[in-house]
This record gives C-alpha cells, sequence and structure tokens, in this order.
C-alpha cells in the first residue's frame, strides 16, 4: 500500500542487550529553506551532495569518517527586524520544518521571528504590524563575562528588534534590559527572544529554576526551625 513521508523530529529506540548495532540504509537532506531533501549518496564512500554544495565545507577525512561544516549555521545570538504572531509553538514548529510563511513566502529566521505572544509595539518601536525594517548600518552583538548561569550581551542597533538567542526556551530563565526586567517569548517554537530599543544595551539573561528557589527556602525554613 502507498505510504507518505512524513517528519519525525526525534526516535527513541530502548536497547533490548548492553550492546548493538544501528543500521540506517538511507538517508536526506532537509532544507527548511526551500523546502526540498535530498537523498545523500553514499556510493565508495562519498557523500555526493555534501561534497557538492556550497552550504558545507569539508574539515576532516579518515578512512571511515568525514566531518562537514555548515557554513551558513546562525549564529548563537542575532536580532530580528520583523515579528510574525503564530497560534501555537506547533504552527511555528511546523513553518521552521517547512520553510514557508502562512502567506507562502520563504521563512528566514534572519529576517522574521515566530513568536506565539503579542509583543507590545512600543517594546519593539515597531509600526502597526510588529515590522521596525532593516537599520542603515549591522547591528552589533558581543558577549561579555557573566557570572554562574548568566549570560551577558552587549548590543547595539540604531533600530528596535527581537533578540533572538540560540538556547531553548525553557522556565526559569529571567532577562533583564539595562537591569530591568523585561518577558522573554518563545521564538521560532523552541528558542528565547528578547525585545531591544534602539540604541546600546546591556542584555542579561539568568538562569534561576524554581526547584533550586523551592530548595533554598527549605534550608532556610529548617534553619530557622533549628535556631528556635
Amino acid at each position: 500500500m502507498p505510504t507518505r513521508r512524513q517528519y519525525i523530529p526525534a526516535a527513541t529506540a530502548p536497547l533490548a542487550q548492553p550492546t548493538g548495532r544501528l543500521h540506517v540504509r538511507r538517508l536526506s537532506l532537509y532544507d527548511a529553506q526551500s523546502a526540498t531533501s535530498s537523498a545523500v549518496s553514499v556510493a565508495l564512500g562519498n557523500l555526493a551532495l555534501l561534497s557538492q554544495s556550497d552550504r558545507y565545507q569539508q574539515v576532516y577525512q579518515d578512512k571511515q569518517v568525514r566531518i562537514y561544516e555548515n557554513l551558513s549555521v546562525l549564529p548563537r545570538a542575532f536580532l530580528v527586524p520583523r515579528v510574525e504572531h503564530v497560534q501555537s509553538e506547533e504552527q511555528a514548529r511546523q513553518i521552521v520544518h517547512a520553510g514557508l510563511l502562512p502567506d507562502g513566502t520563504l521563512f528566514d529566521p534572519t529576517e522574521v521571528a515566530l513568536v506565539e505572544a503579542s509583543i507590545p509595539l512600543l517594546a519593539l518601536g515597531s509600526g502597526k504590524d510588529d515590522s521596525v525594517g532593516r537599520p542603515e548600518s549591522d547591528p552589533r552583538i558581543e558577549v561579555a563575562p557573566g557570572k554562574g548561569n548568566q549570560i551577558v550581551l552587549q548590543v547595539s542597533t540604531e533600530q528596535a528588534a527581537l533578540l533572538v538567542y540560540s538556547l531553548g526556551h525553557y522556565p526559569g530563565w529571567q532577562a533583564r534590559v539595562d537591569g530591568q526586567p523585561v518577558a522573554i517569548y518563545r521564538t521560532n517554537g523552541t528558542l528565547m527572544g528578547v525585545p531591544v530599543p534602539p540604541g546600546q544595551h546591556q542584555i542579561v539573561l539568568d538562569y534561576r529554576p524554581s526547584s533550586l528557589s523551592l530548595v533554598f527556602s527549605s534550608v532556610l525554613l529548617f534553619w530557622f526551625a533549628e535556631g528556635a
């Protein structure tokens, strides 16, 4: 009977024995920007598709392994000038995987950020459609030393934008812009996004899980109880 291709984000294979082998018979590379997939040809030990692509550069090779660098990988932190509202996390992930926006245009994560909540227009300094346009000069992002679970970024931009940090949007993360608490928006279904106004600013991302606060509070209560 006919089958239909499906995108599988993850697969788990529990081991029945302490050791085992995993045989991959077919492998395809999926390009989210063009929404196309191409089979990887493993002929004579040569990954032909990777070798012919301008997107990948071979950085290592031995008798059994070849390693390629993805030259189009996004940086850890980058500023995006436009925000597109989506209805859910699932819709955002579908757009990312398909590489197409709802209007049919290609999804470029450096130009458009997908968020589920409504970001205040004043926070972005944008117009009626949350679009602020490209600044005259390229924005700058520098990573500064942080303490513990802190991530400190020095950002300079001529126009308001959404700072996208390539780290999972997980409960416990807090953000401050120039010392003032701001909301963190789930972006592109997975990442963290922080609105940044025009100018030079310090953005601090601080991980403070609620479980740690509960443990600390329990220790304080125990200390006071013992002292009494």
